[in-house]
């Protein structure tokens, strides 16, 4: 009477691997081993708070079968400092010999980035290193871990400083009272951005007088101050008298809140505006 022994194919392929390491795991892949590459990066949702980078990661199947997605794991580092660490469960698979993009979402919380990138300030411009951990059920050898990196930058928006640099009253009595107004747009990042749009309320003596928006749009160099006007008609009704008695003075407190869309290298930017300070006034 013979005996039949019977072996687990996947076993003894997984016992050889173990035993004699990458080596035999790169002879018994030979050229039909999948393949990854990360195709494309790009910002989005750029912000005061955060900033959404996206990576297009593409995947190869050379086998005749559909090849499932295990996961995917990614960190975001600075100069050896990680700031940003994820994973995401793929339940997909990449069609026989065929290929999949799959898109990584990241999203940067600035505050929680800038704790970890100390002497880093709003406005910096910063290099990172994007590593990442492709995880994939190969035929008869199981998870198969694809390592992939990349390398970009991101902005950390800072606010832009907005500020009278003149204003002066062409009439102020009991009928009303008409003013221009010059202020000053600074760019306080380390990049060039342009002011595509900007709409806000103006306040004086603690009272909104005017809502408005920019039509027109400011390049502004790293650093560099750009400029504006507002002509003011006020009437007395309108502004109430204590107000206007305040405005009879030499200065008054003056607020300048909005929201602003800056273009950049990287994408709008949408930032708020919440500037105030006291002005001089002349007639």
């Amino acid at each position: 009477m013979k005996c039949h022994t019977f072996v687990n194919f996947s076993f003894v392929i997984f016992v050889t691997v173990a035993l004699s390491g990458c080596s035999t795991l790169d002879r018994m892949l030979g050229e039909q081993r999948p393949d990854a590459s990360i195709i494309s990066a790009r910002l989005s949702d750029l912000n005061a708070e955060s900033a959404t980078v996206t990576f297009d990661v593409r995947i190869d199947n050379p086998y005749g079968i559909d090849l499932p997605i295990m996961g995917i794991d990614f960190g975001l580092s600075n100069e050896g400092r990680r700031f940003l660490s994820g994973a995401m469960n793929e339940q997909g698979s990449v069609p026989a010999r065929g290929n999949k993009v799959l898109p990584i979402v990241a999203k940067i919380p600035f505050r929680e980035a800038l704790r970890v990138l100390t002497g880093v300030k709003p406005g910096a411009v910063i290099p990172y290193e994007a590593e990442f951990g492709l995880k994939l059920d190969v035929p008869s050898l199981g998870e198969y871990r694809v390592p992939l990196k990349r390398s970009g930058t991101f902005p950390v928006p800072a606010i832009p400083q907005i500020s009278i640099s003149d204003f002066k009253w062409e009439k102020l009595d009991l009928s009303g009272a008409v003013a221009n107004i010059a202020f000053k747009f600074g760019n306080t990042n380390q990049f060039p951005v342009s002011l595509k749009d900007l709409g806000y309320d103006f306040e004086l003596a603690g009272k909104r007088v005017f809502r408005g928006a920019i039509a027109e749009t400011l390049n502004l160099a790293p650093g560099k101050d750009g400029a504006f006007n507002l002509r003011l008609e006020l009437g007395t009704a309108d502004l109430g008298l204590a107000a206007f008695r305040m405005l009879t003075g030499n200065q008054a407190d003056y607020g300048f809140v909005g929201n602003a869309v800056l273009g950049s290298q990287f994408g709008d930017i949408a930032l708020p505006v919440d500037n105030r300070g006291k002005t001089k006034m002349r007639r």
